[in-house]
């Protein structure tokens, strides 16, 4: 038997091994983009209190730290234990700390310096409680001599110094989310305001330096940030969500609002009026969201919380971060429906094609045909609930329209009726053409809805499309690279049955209703109701989609789809418990409810009845 020479196994595996290493090493500079470089790391042992620049720092969980100094970790407070900040009292900027070995240094004008222990924790004092912004947090008294210095400093009788201590319990940073500002108990901070990392851009500070007068002009020490980034554009910060440097990795928590401090001479303590009123011209918030947040207060810098832990230096580069999100699955497809006819009755499908546009089946598209009036003006069923009793079918390449005791309709998809009238008419206010389906087409609608002047027209490709509606940073805005034909405003619209089910367990036996109610393209089955509100980006079959905007919710609902008859509901209990809660979608959408989820399309594919339905948040 051949004897096996063990450097046959171990060069494969050297070699697989390295080739692994390569690839991670590549995928993950790919996910990564560099931004900047680390300018200045700034730590302040004291809230308030000026700075101390370093070369190299650690990045832990609630901030800064160096040696045994951590970031904010020192409060003044006042005799009432309210704590003091630069808001108060601007001669705070007068102390100038520094780090010597095992002890913070506190230095003012003339007076003696006052040296502190870094080692000494203090727990032989008074445990002392106090809130910062509403935050309840303790720390330990540092003792009556320290309490001295400060008081003859800064001539405040009462001053205080409190220590925090890590048996004591942490506050929480401040995140916008959702449109909402939140406490992210997973983000833990001592004293900071209100995240453990400040990150400013040096030419975001240019930038503003270059709207005033040369006597008004400030430095990054008007700001009080941690790191100080240079980049390549003034506030390309403000889209940083996650950020890698060195060995650490940070993730954004919200903007930075600013207030008087900003307008405090960190070398004098005096104060002026400037940057704020140059910073309210042009760094408010802009979209309502923010509006509704931050109101006029102006945004400069971006607070961020820790992922991973991790030593930082001076001019290490700073790199944009790209995550790739994760898609679980949160249901299936229970129907798919199209709808030919704006506000006619679908047609259910076991598959179909989703184009950008719309669904597609057998040369058909989804609201390509469309009810005009003798005015040109467009019927949805607002106006003529009847058309609930209309049925359609797809027989080869016809589509048949049949109403009970009337002669079924048969129109051949193949027919683009471009020989007849170009009919101009206007959807929601956007304008939109279309050919004349012709005489007999309109004769058979007019005589079975009972509606002289009613005529059928015809979208055509080759006619210019409406451009899909979206909420976007506050607003809703015409995404003209999302065409639609003649819906409502998006591509797509999917409803969840666990969320119908919800509705009917609020509604009386005899007003309960079923998904026709509301005319999804796509029905899912999800997990639990209203999942859908989250669903961010979807992938179903071949196809994915992306969220455009929640689906507002009028009387159309109300229209029985088997008789056309109307009532109050569901409307009456939507309002009650599927309005918008939050300030900005109640500028958007006032009182309406919502009701499943808008979508546009990203890539066209096929879809089919039991297909897995996949979505990130």
């Amino acid at each position: 038997m051949a004897k096996i020479n063990s450097t046959q196994f171990v060069y494969p595996f050297i070699l697989v091994t390295f080739a692994a290493v390569s690839v991670f090493l590549i995928w993950r500079k790919l996910r990564m983009r560099k931004v900047g470089y680390i300018k200045k790391i700034i730590i302040y042992p004291i809230k308030s209190v000026t700075g101390i620049e370093l070369n190299s720092a650690y990045c832990s969980k609630t901030g800064l730290q160096c040696n045994e100094c951590s970031d904010r970790s020192f409060l003044l407070v006042d005799e009432n234990n309210r704590f003091i900040t630069l808001r108060k009292d601007s001669s705070l900027v007068l102390l100038k700390p520094t780090l010597h070995e095992d002890e913070l240094w506190i230095q003012c004008g003339a007076h003696k310096p006052l040296k502190i222990k870094l080692s000494d924790d203090f727990k032989q004092n008074k445990i002392i409680e106090t809130k910062v912004w509403d935050q309840p947090i303790k720390g330990y008294d540092c003792g009556d001599e320290v309490a001295s210095w400060f008081q003859e400093v800064l001539d405040r009788p009462g001053y205080r110094l409190i220590k925090y201590s890590s048996e004591f319990p942490l506050r929480s940073s401040l995140v916008e989310n959702g449109g909402k500002i939140k406490y992210a108990r997973d983000r833990p901070i001592i004293f900071q305001d209100g995240s453990p990392y400040l990150i400013i851009n040096s030419k975001s500070i240019k930038d503003l330096n270059s709207k005033l007068e040369e006597c008004d002009r400030v430095s990054y020490r008007n700001f009080r940030p941690s790191i100080l980034v240079e980049s390549e554009e003034p506030f390309s910060e403000d889209n940083w969500k996650q950020l890698r440097i060195g060995d650490t990795s940070f993730q954004i928590c919200k903007p930075c609002e600013r207030c008087k401090v900003t307008t405090i001479n960190p070398d004098t303590g005096e104060q002026s009026s400037e940057p704020l009123n140059t910073l309210r011209n042009y760094r408010a918030a802009e979209n309502k969201i923010q509006k509704a947040l931050y109101g006029t207060t102006p945004l400069f810098g971006v607070g961020f919380s820790l992922d991973t832990e991790g030593q930082i230096s001076v001019a290490v580069s700073a790199f944009l971060i790209w995550r790739k999100l994760r898609m679980r699955k949160v249901g299936f497809v229970k129907k798919i429906i199209i709808y030919p006819i704006k506000s006619v009755t679908g047609v259910e499908l076991k598959s179909a094609f989703c184009s950008k546009n719309c669904l597609e089946f057998n040369g058909c598209l989804d609201r390509s045909f469309l009810l005009v009036d003798e005015h040109n003006k467009f019927i949805t069923l607002r106006k003529e609930p009847s058309l609930v009793l209309l049925k359609l079918s797809f027989h080869e390449d016809e589509l048949w329209v049949q109403s009970e005791a009337h002669e079924t309709l048969k129109i051949k998809l193949s027919d683009d009726f471009k020989q007849n009238k170009l009919v101009e008419t206007k959807v929601w206010n956007q304008t939109i053409k279309a050919y004349d389906c012709g005489d007999e087409i309109a004769s058979w609608f007019q005589k079975v809805l009972d509606r002289p002047g009613y005529r059928l027209i015809k979208y055509s490709p080759e006619l210019p499309s409406r451009p899909t509606s979206i909420e976007k940073r506050g607003k809703i805005e015409y995404a003209r690279d999302k065409a639609i034909i003649f819906h409502d405003g998006c591509q797509y619209h999917i409803v969840n049955t666990k969320s119908v089910e919800d509705l009917n367990s609020r509604l009386e036996e005899s007003k309960r209703l079923s998904y026709r109610n509301f005319r999804p393209s796509i029905l899912v089955e999800a997990e639990e109701p209203f999942a859908e509100d989250n669903w961010m980006k979807l992938k179903i079959g071949d196809a994915s989609f992306e969220y455009c905007k929640p689906n507002e919710r009028c009387r159309v609902t109300t229209v029985n789809p088997d008789t056309g008859e109307q009532s109050s509901e569901p409307l009456e209990t939507l309002r009650k418990y599927r309005s918008a809660t939050n300030k900005v979608q109640k500028s958007l959408y006032g009182t309406s409810p919502f009701f499943g989820t808008n979508l546009s399309l990203n890539v066209e594919g096929q879809i089919s009845v039991g297909d897995g339905v996949f979505a990130n948040y």
